[in-house]
């Protein structure tokens, strides 16, 4: 327990926990994100607080987001609806989980990872050895690790968290194949290829059962107050206000207990505990391996990939089993091994497949093959012409992959069965397009550049021949086309919300906008379609207004965008929707869609926003909040601590606008207690509020303690003797900025150090008084005198932490100091970098890391300080 409350392990729980949030959950509330992003030493040790009372530790309730599974629907006289009527509607319910309870839930996971995975088998060991794959069975949510000395470390420096999910799903697809091949047959023997899918997975599992799988994994001497703390965190109940919700879910998925949840659809740290459950499901399937699951048949191999199963299996030359007789039986002898080591766990009968290799009954298409060709020219880079050959790859894989499904819908015994399942193939090959796409594009011609396109066209290539390359419009018209595709297959299975998503960023065109719109506004209107088709489109025109806001049209150059393509009509078309939807009364939209319409206005138009006054409801306050600071109300805005104010300004600088609009935003506002609430939270955007000062500063208004760290109470010119005033008046051309003069400046700095009978707790540059003697651009620290402070060390940037021992105080005391040297800015935890286009525009960005996250994440390497140093 001791472990989990040190201020290490949560902060790279936060880093961890929001990374993912960011780039998996589209349905998170991205300001809430962003909010503890900026005040992150306030909530992680609000957390702390927390954790010191186990016994009063209570989850906050989830709150549901019901979302679209796999289903048909269909454009009947214009209205979008399921093809077998409303009762149709599949639903998946995804849960909001509180940002605090996410941390701990991911500090546990990272307390108990090495062990887990560990027992779970490296899923980078080869497959072509049988040994190898008896060691492995789990391939899915797997964590970022290394391997040390047979143990499986995970890397808790890092902001990846699960690996490559392409990776070991490559390895889970092959493995089959891969295992028939190595293994000798028998004459005659045949290898069959058994799909199964766990039903319901996530929603299955009960507090309880997750509670008796991790305690068998307990060991002697493990705190017992950590696995009762697990108990109590990994134990959700619902909000009151979705019961209605999740009675339906819970109905229409034939579940007898919904009312708590174990593994919320949502929660970061799921698919690691997912594993947990599973086991000692695992271990049976591992020593299953190689013995006779019934007469006649051959456990030849199995591996799972989350609730994804693929059991290989050996038929003797005289059994006569076709494969729906297979399928029947391996189906009952995995319920049966479900039912001994993961009790109230099913498989999914609709779901299970049979394939078999080199065969002629319903042969295995390896479409993951394909897939592996598509990413492997991707990866090592590509001109025009191997670009486009990509593009028509994976157009080819899409229409392989549609053909194989119709054929699966037949019924015929011999139809062939892809590897991939549809949905996978469909993002994989979208995502990949627009890649391609953008990256190609900048490298045609236009039409309107004859000479130019004569010219490639007339170029042999290397095969013989003449080279063809298409003009960008010609490319546009099949990114178009590519588009339009993505979108219909949305129309007919709402599941496939990313495609949307996808099309639209392909190919942003307001009348295209519109006729999604018309598609989905008939659902938030009054007096429109109830039940839970209503409930699909809200989810869906949700992710339409929050990719609207952070990622639709996000492009550094034209270039990448199609000609004719009108973004920012795009973007008022889709502003204007949603300040409709803000209008609504309360109870006609749910909060979770009401949250991104507001958070599109904030990013694209703030001022026109129909917001006139902050509210009460807590899901929706601090967008509400945000946008009238952002049309210029911070001022006005009644009974705003200081400390929010704070929050909004760096929120507007570092998240929606750029400098100039954020210091017009934040100045007239500002208090002495407002600055300094600023300070602690930004102190480079302090310094851009100070250098935009037309008098000169009153810096009298800060803490002595930022005053200190940021070198703002500079030394008169006749005494330039400090590290402070030595570097930020020669950055970057200073003579102390080179490999040679940065190893003679540590050793004076630690025989100075070591001479000290007390040496101070936080040494800032400012502290550091030296002489210099240059030869041939090499600097030698001379006469090097560290000088006390009598300002409160407390909240430094330049303080060591709580957990590190006084006699090693000077790692960290010369580290930050060296780095002070070579990026030459008061805040050294900043990267040294280009500004990023979105930097310099008004559109939504993620809140950079908070200096505090950054102390525990620095990267040391050359590139980390921008030049050639």
């Amino acid at each position: 327990m001791d472990l989990l409350r040190e201020e290490y392990v949560l902060v790279q729980a936060w880093k961890k926990t929001a990374s993912h949030i960011r780039y998996h959950n589209w349905f998170s509330d991205t300001l809430a994100l962003d909010r503890a992003a900026v005040n992150l030493r306030e909530f992680l040790g609000r957390l702390g607080e927390r954790l010191q009372s186990l016994e009063r530790w209570q989850n906050d309730p989830l709150r549901i987001v019901p979302a679209p599974k796999s289903q048909r629907w269909k454009i009947n006289e214009g209205a979008w609806e399921p093809v077998k009527g409303a009762r149709a509607a599949k639903l998946r319910p995804l849960g909001h989980v509180r940002l605090a309870d996410q941390v701990v839930a991911t500090a546990l996971m990272l307390c108990l990872a090495d062990r887990v995975e560990t027992l779970q088998g490296d899923s980078r060991r080869p497959v072509t050895d049988r040994a190898s794959r008896r060691k492995v069975i789990s391939y899915g949510n797997r964590l970022f690790c290394d391997n040390i000395g047979g143990e499986l470390r995970h890397r808790w420096g890092s902001a990846k968290l699960y690996r490559a999910y392409y990776q070991d799903y490559r390895t889970f697809l092959s493995r089959p194949e891969i295992a028939a091949e190595s293994i000798h047959a028998v004459e005659g023997q045949r290898f069959y290829v058994v799909h199964a899918d766990l039903r319901q997975f996530y929603d299955r599992v009960r507090p309880d059962q997750l509670t008796k799988a991790i305690e068998r994994i307990r060991r002697d001497g493990d705190d017992p107050a950590f696995f009762s703390l697990a108990a109590s965190v990994l134990d959700w109940r619902w909000d009151p206000r979705d019961e209605g919700n999740v009675r339906i879910y819970a109905d229409q998925a034939e579940l007898d207990d919904f009312t708590r949840v174990a593994l919320p659809q949502g929660l970061v740290a799921s698919g690691f505990f997912a594993n947990v459950v599973l086991l000692s499901f695992d271990e049976a399937l591992r020593v299953a391996i190689g013995t006779k699951i019934a007469p006649g048949i051959l456990l030849a191999d199995a591996c799972r990939y989350v609730d994804d199963l693929r059991i290989l299996v050996a038929v003797a030359p005289n059994a006569d089993r076709s494969a729906s007789d297979l399928a029947k039986t391996v189906s009952a002898w995995l319920d049966l091994l479900l039912e001994r080591n993961a009790n109230g766990l099913t498989l999914s009968p609709k779901k299970t497949q049979v394939a078999t290799l080199g065969g002629d009954e319903r042969p295995l298409v390896r479409q993951s093959a394909k897939m592996n060709r598509i990413q492997s020219a991707m990866s090592g880079g590509f001109d025009a012409l191997a670009g486009e050959e990509i593009l028509e790859t994976i157009q080819g894989l899409m229409r392989a992959q549609e053909a194989l499904s119709v054929g699966d819908a037949s019924g015929w015994r011999l139809s062939p069965v892809p590897d991939v399942r549809d949905e996978t193939v469909a993002r994989f090959s979208a995502a990949r397009y627009r890649i391609t796409y953008r990256s190609i594009r900048p490298l045609l011609y236009d039409d309107d550049q004859p000479d130019e396109l004569e010219a490639v066209r007339g170029d042999d290539s290397p095969g013989g021949g003449t080279r063809v390359a298409r003009t960008r419009s010609e490319l546009d018209e099949d990114a178009r086309a590519f588009a339009l595709g993505l979108i219909q297959r949305w129309i007919h299975d709402p599941s496939n919300v990313r495609l949307l998503r996808i099309g639209l960023d392909l190919w942003p065109d307001v009348e295209l906008l519109r006729e999604v719109l018309s598609l989905l506004r008939p659902f938030t209107e009054k007096g429109g379609r109830r039940k839970a088709p209503r409930r699909v489109a809200w989810y869906c025109l949700a992710e339409v207004l929050r990719a609207g806001a952070t990622e639709t049209g996000f492009v550094a150059g034209t270039e990448s965008l199609p000609a004719g393509v009108d973004l920012e009509s795009y973007r008022k078309e889709l502003g204007q929707e949603a300040a409709r939807l803000v209008t609504l009364p309360g109870p006609t939209i749910p909060w979770y869609l009401r949250q991104q319409a507001l958070l599109f206005l904030a990013a694209f138009n703030p001022a026109g926003a129909p917001v006139l006054r902050t509210g009460t409801v807590p899901e929706t306050r601090h967008y509400r909040e945000l946008i009238r600071f952002l049309r210029g109300e911070g001022h006005r805005l009644q009974k705003l601590r200081s400390s929010d104010f704070a929050t909004l300004a760096v929120l507007s600088r570092r998240a929606f606008v750029d400098q100039v609009r954020a210091v017009e935003l934040t100045r007239p506002g500002l208090t002495p207690w407002r600055t300094r609430q600023l300070a602690y939270r930004d102190p480079t955007f302090l310094l851009e509020l100070i250098d935009a000062e037309t008098e000169e500063p009153h810096l009298g208004d800060l803490p002595a303690r930022v005053r200190e760290d940021l070198c703002l109470a500079m030394e008169s010119p006749s005494d330039p003797s400090t590290l402070a005033t030595t570097v930020l008046s020669t950055h970057p051309s200073g003579s102390l900025r080179n490999e040679l003069s940065l190893l003679r400046f540590a050793r004076a700095f630690l025989d100075q150090w070591e001479q000290q009978d007390s040496p101070p707790v936080v040494i800032t540059p400012r502290q550091v008084k030296l002489d210099f003697a240059e030869d041939h651009g090499v600097a030698e620290a001379m006469d090097l005198r560290i000088l006390g402070s009598r300002v409160d060390p407390s909240g430094s940037l330049y303080e060591p932490p709580s957990w590190c021992d006084a006699g090693q105080r000077w790692r960290v005391q010369l580290g930050a100091l060296l780095r002070f040297i070579l990026s030459g800015q008061p805040d050294f935890t900043r990267p040294v970098r280009r500004t990023n286009w979105k930097e310099m525009e008004s559109c939504y960005r993620p809140a950079e890391s908070h200096w505090y996250q950054r102390l525990y994440g620095l990267y040391s390497g050359q590139s980390a300080f921008g030049d050639n140093w």
